[in-house]
């Protein structure tokens, strides 16, 4: 069964990566595309990588620069209208994978968004409840291709489900962290 999926992986000729949310410098849109394209090439696929663009971002350098990036290439820049959620969390459905590699975060919606449809994704290290496996440095090439990999072949074993139980903990943490002080307020 499980040689079965991963043959069936690595004969698609396609690879769908996400890497969703505001185009912000501190986003690092640009080089998570620059990895994406590098581990498509690797695995001698073609790439979709996958944003969102806003009526804002019309005029943004990022946006610019990650259509030059794409510009006479073989793979292919994808870009979505914001979605309202419930049709966001089916363009994530499709997905093979996600990438958050930001040099700033809080929680990270769009790394949850992934973790609930059950892709795997690759992070920061500053998306705190997300596992280790799944956690390198945004600026470490050979550690992100590392996790890439790793999210991409271990689908079929389950290892992204890991950064389910750990998004799990943290809500259940942020729940008593609110019931606590909403008791001590009362």
């Amino acid at each position: 069964m499980i040689f079965k999926i991963l043959l069936k992986v690595m004969l698609k000729p396609v690879i769908k990566i996400g890497c969703f949310g505001a185009l912000r410098l501190f986003k690092n849109h640009l080089q998570q595309a620059i990895y994406a394209i590098e581990f498509a090439n690797k695995l001698n696929k073609r790439l979709e990588f996958h944003i969102n663009v806003g009526d804002k971002d019309t005029n943004s350098p990022i946006l610019n620069n990650l259509r030059s990036l794409f510009k006479n290439t073989e793979h292919s820049l994808i870009e979505h209208p914001w979605h309202p959620h419930y049709a966001f969390l089916n363009v994530v459905s499709k997905m093979d994978m996600g990438l958050q590699l930001s040099f700033t975060e809080t929680f990270n919606i769009v790394a949850a968004d992934f973790v609930a449809n059950d892709i795997p994704i690759v992070v920061s290290n500053e998306i705190s409840w997300a596992n280790f496996l799944y956690k390198a440095n945004p600026t470490n090439s050979k550690e992100v291709l590392f996790k890439m990999k790793l999210a991409y072949y271990g689908k079929p074993f389950n290892l992204h489900k890991l950064n389910k139980i750990g998004l799990k903990n943290y809500n259940k943490n942020s729940i008593n962290t609110w019931l606590n002080y909403i008791d001590k307020t009362s």
